[in-house]
């Protein structure tokens, strides 16, 4: 899989910081909504999975789900805005700045790693989850979850140039190839169409421009949301 040159990447993470802080009241409303529901209803996953568990989030970004696994053992994020972004979370003292492309921390150190939304925002997606894979025990757990686009290449390579937050956009069946090149076992996939609701739910919370962009890529673009979980074995 390609690599961002470093000018887009920068163009991403500048497009996320914008973003972010543009967006910083409905951060709050999207953080209940994500940690009340997301892991059960994306990847059938009970509270108690995270009990005493050591987890990192890579790519935490201002929505951090790991704020809502208070049963944890350890919890870590890591964002190269996570300092810009702190006061996002003035109470939180787990997050730290750093790239996916280069954790660190010692191998097998997590039990759970967790990459939400993501995988197609960074510089490159191989190296991160081969990090991601190196970071956790033996046994460990990805948490995976990402958009994905059913169109032909060569209009995904041209969404790349335009899309400014997304220097990637994947079919599932890239992300899927990618984890079985590096090693991973995939235990669980879902693959499903994004839902319209979801768009007219980011409307609602004032981000406009944001859930119209959804909106139209469900519609024309074949905007589908896959989610895995997979656990490393060797």
């Amino acid at each position: 899989m390609d690599s961002a040159s470093d000018a887009r990447w920068r163009a991403a993470q500048n497009a996320e910081r914008a973003h972010a802080h543009a967006s910083f009241h409905s951060w709050k409303l999207e953080e209940l909504r994500t940690h009340s529901h997301f892991f059960s209803q994306k990847f059938l996953l009970g509270s108690e999975f995270f009990n005493d568990k050591n987890i990192l989030e890579v790519g935490c970004g201002p929505a951090v789900a790991i704020h809502g696994l208070g049963q944890a053992g350890l919890r870590l994020g890591i964002d190269p805005l996570a300092g810009e972004l702190r006061h996002f979370y003035p109470n939180s003292t787990n997050n730290i700045r750093g790239m996916g492309e280069y954790l660190p921390f010692k191998d097998e150190t997590f039990d759970v790693v967790l990459c939400v939304n993501v995988l197609d925002h960074v510089q490159n997606p191989f190296a991160v989850l081969k990090e991601m894979q190196r970071c956790l025990k033996r046994g460990g757990t990805l948490v995976l979850w990402l958009q994905t686009f059913h169109i032909l290449r060569a209009i995904r390579k041209a969404l790349s140039l335009v899309d400014a937050p997304h220097p990637h956009h994947f079919r599932d069946s890239d992300v899927s190839f990618m984890l079985q090149e590096i090693g991973y076992n995939i235990d669980y996939r879902r693959y499903e169409r994004a839902s319209l609701n979801s768009s007219i739910s980011v409307i609602k919370q004032k981000l406009i421009i944001s859930g119209l962009k959804s909106l139209l890529a469900i519609l024309f673009l074949g905007l589908h949301e896959s989610s895995y979980m997979c656990s490393k074995t060797s």
